[in-house]
């Protein structure tokens, strides 16, 4: 099942290519015979050759490549590949070697190429032809002069990636790759704009573009996307501790202070004093602007003569006998409320001197509304 394929870099003419698939046509029933009458083929170097079983199905898969390179509508090097490929891994003759490093290089697969031809005429030895040595051997030094070296980092084994260059003319140029175990695939590529990508895991499409020199040795790096940190939870206001209610005044005999001495109600006793002072006063002024009113009022009705001016002074005289009637009434109130507290506070202070241990506290709460003024108590 020896290789014989067209002129592999070069592009050839109509002519040559027809010239090229004729020769290969009549060169494959030899082939296919030998296949048939022999079952082993030679597949290690010259030096120490290896027997390998050559079986009915590698022959016919190494046969339907064979038709595709040779179909009139155009070699279809995708699918011929796919069968090389696929009749080596079945009976790994260096006899297919040739046919599926050709392939190989009409996809741009450069560095299967490679090592397809470098093993084909390793292992082919005085069974290769001057010509056909010569021709692998021109195919394997440009390739290998041209290619460019590509080292794909950061992938899981088993991940895929897809190699997309676009060339300058033509549709672009796809290939699948397979990561092998340890996470670095190294490629041979055709110089030019490359555009690798790949998918794996949960991770998004992830795409780099590479443009490659000839010769030339570059890396590419997928990384893992970091997942996005969840936003942080709102924060909570800190409650609003309520203002603490006004502690009731306590007048404790069991505590030391204010409230031990009788001075709180010498105090109440003051302001009470003051207050009945200051309502006895006002109350005085009252029935003097009473009785100054009601003598203008009856020297009016005496003299017949009471002209606007007397009219008004008596008004004022009523006025100030009433505001003097209201502050005398607020002051007897401010009176009475501290005489009756200061002498409560005696009251509490003496018994608190006699008997200190019974007593268990005394409160009192100041207390005013619109009619009163005063305190209450708790005993």
């Amino acid at each position: 099942m020896k290789t014989i394929v067209p002129p592999h870099i070069a592009p050839s003419t109509p002519a040559t290519r027809r010239a090229a698939q004729s020769r290969l046509a009549s060169r494959l029933g030899a082939v296919l015979l030998l296949m048939a009458g022999s079952a082993t083929a030679q597949t290690a170097a010259r030096d120490s050759p290896q027997t390998v079983q050559i079986t009915e199905k590698a022959r016919a898969l190494f046969s339907t490549g064979v038709t595709l390179l040779q179909d009139p509508d155009g070699s279809r090097y995708e699918e011929a590949y796919q069968q090389f490929k696929a009749a080596y891994a079945e009976s790994p003759s260096w006899k297919i070697l040739g046919n599926l490093g050709y392939t190989a290089m009409k996809l741009e697969r450069d560095g299967e190429a490679i090592e397809a031809f470098r093993a084909y005429l390793e292992q082919g030895g005085k069974e290769l032809t001057k010509a056909e040595r010569a021709q692998f051997q021109s195919d394997l030094d440009t390739l290998s002069a041209t290619a460019s070296v590509v080292t794909i980092r950061g992938l899981p084994a088993s991940a895929r990636l897809t190699d997309v260059r676009s060339p300058n003319t033509g549709a672009d140029i796809k290939n699948h790759y397979d990561v092998p175990e340890g996470g670095t695939l190294v490629l041979r590529v055709r110089p030019g704009v490359h555009r690798f990508s790949a998918q794996w895991g949960g991770q998004p499409p992830q795409t780099q573009e590479l443009e490659t020199s000839a010769g030339g040795a570059h890396g590419v790096t997928f990384e893992e996307a970091q997942p996005e940190a969840p936003p942080p939870p709102p924060v909570q206001p800190e409650p609003v501790a309520p203002p603490p209610e006004p502690a009731p005044v306590s007048m404790s005999t069991r505590d030391d202070g204010f409230f031990q001495s009788p001075l709180p109600a010498y105090i109440s006793l003051g302001v009470g004093a003051v207050g009945v002072g200051l309502g006895v006063v006002f109350l005085v002024q009252r029935s003097s602007a009473t009785s100054d009113a009601d003598d203008k009022f009856e020297a009016c009705l005496d003299s017949q003569s009471c002209v606007a001016d007397d009219q008004r002074e008596m008004e004022r005289l009523d006025d100030e006998a009433a505001s003097k009637g209201t502050l005398s009434v607020v002051s007897f109130g401010i009176g009475a409320v501290g005489l009756g507290a200061g002498a409560a506070l005696l009251l509490l202070n003496g018994k608190a001197e006699e008997a200190p241990a019974a007593a268990t506290g005394v409160t009192f709460h100041p207390y005013a509304s619109a009619n009163e003024l005063g305190l209450w108590g708790r005993f």
